[in-house]
């Protein structure tokens, strides 16, 4: 086939296929109203329907949160807190760690 008949062919083969998309179409698709009264109606419902605002927390004196902290231990209790392993298999996020296999390790576990 030669390139001049491509460039007529193209077109006329493009028309002919939306046409023919347009035909297969189905009655039933173009009177959407006997569908529409048997559905139930819409409704609408906000989505910042449930939002809370920001409520800012209660200012207390220096000294009292000085005297709470001392209850509870002082900030070496914060500090052995911070130091205490996680939960084995889990990493940060609270996420459970995958193993996956490594070339020297086939098992997957923790080398």
């Amino acid at each position: 086939m030669n390139l001049s008949a491509m460039h007529w062919l193209t077109p006329v083969a493009l028309l002919l296929w939306a046409a023919l998309a347009q035909a297969q179409a189905t009655p039933a698709a173009s009177a959407p109203t006997a569908t529409r009264a048997s559905a139930s109606p819409l409704g609408y419902q906000s989505a910042i329907q449930a939002y809370k605002p920001f409520v800012e927390a209660p200012v207390i004196s220096w000294r009292a949160a000085n005297d709470t902290t001392a209850q509870v231990g002082g900030w070496r209790t914060y500090a052995k807190e911070a130091r205490q392993p996680d939960e084995p298999g889990k990493d940060a996020s609270g996420k459970q760690e995958v193993a996956h296999p490594t070339p020297d390790n086939r098992t997957g576990g923790r080398p």
